[in-house]
């Protein structure tokens, strides 16, 4: 299994792309991990309600994307994990996946003394009665795509435009807003999360991490899904 790690701003509409040409790529050869944040941007899943924007802001723009869950919004200091994961070849179910991305933000929240926890019913994590975590994901062939959001620093204030999942937009929190001081992504705090997505990881699998930046990672995935 291939982990990437960008660890800047980028770009939704991109990235997106980028999941989509993996699918080929990892049929044909094996798992992938990214890791990155993203410019402010809000997308719409399958299941979305375009009642639940409630405000528009020109420089955030809107996406409907495959994703199954409601509205959500990703802005920079948000952890995007997206595995894209051939589950039959794995033996995984989807829950068994959403359980694992679940797993493992829980596991990374009790580093800072945070009990986190999931909801039944829903994908995510909760901490003191608010969502910190988010989860949505798709599946073509079999394969995985999107993934989680977890807050670490974002601003909260922006999802006043939205009803996150259909929720009010102050049910959301940070690891900063629960600890009441700020935290950066740094990257000495994603190899915490990777040990933690690692140690979680429901199956067996030899590692290849790399920190790279989003043109890599397109010339990869362009030329292997090729092959």
């Amino acid at each position: 299994m291939e982990i990437y790690i960008v660890n800047k701003e980028t770009d939704y509409p991109r990235f997106h792309s980028i999941m989509l040409d993996s699918i080929d790529y990892v049929e044909k050869t094996d798992d992938l991990v990214y890791i990155t944040q993203h410019k402010s941007v809000i997308t719409l899943g399958r299941d979305g309600k375009p009642e639940n924007i409630k405000s528009l802001a020109p420089e955030i723009p809107i996406y409907e994307v495959e994703r199954g869950g409601d509205v959500t919004l990703h802005s920079p200091g948000q952890l995007m994990v997206y595995p894209i994961i051939k589950l039959d070849r794995k033996g995984l179910r989807l829950i068994d996946l959403i359980k694992w991305l679940e797993e493992s933000a829980i596991k990374f929240l009790s580093r800072y003394g945070l009990k986190g926890y999931w909801k039944r019913g829903t994908a995510g994590v909760w901490v003191n009665g608010r969502k910190i975590a988010s989860i949505g994901v798709a599946i073509r062939r079999w394969i995985s795509y999107h993934g989680m959001a977890l807050n670490i620093s974002n601003d909260l204030s922006l999802f006043n435009l939205i009803n996150p999942c259909g929720l009010p937009p102050d049910i959301m929190t940070s690891l900063s807003k629960e600890l009441g001081r700020p935290i950066r992504i740094t990257n000495e705090l994603i190899k915490s999360y990777i040990d933690d997505l690692l140690e979680t990881m429901p199956f067996e699998s030899k590692l290849d991490i790399k920190w790279v930046d989003i043109d890599t990672i397109a010339a990869q995935v362009t030329i292997k899904k090729t092959l």
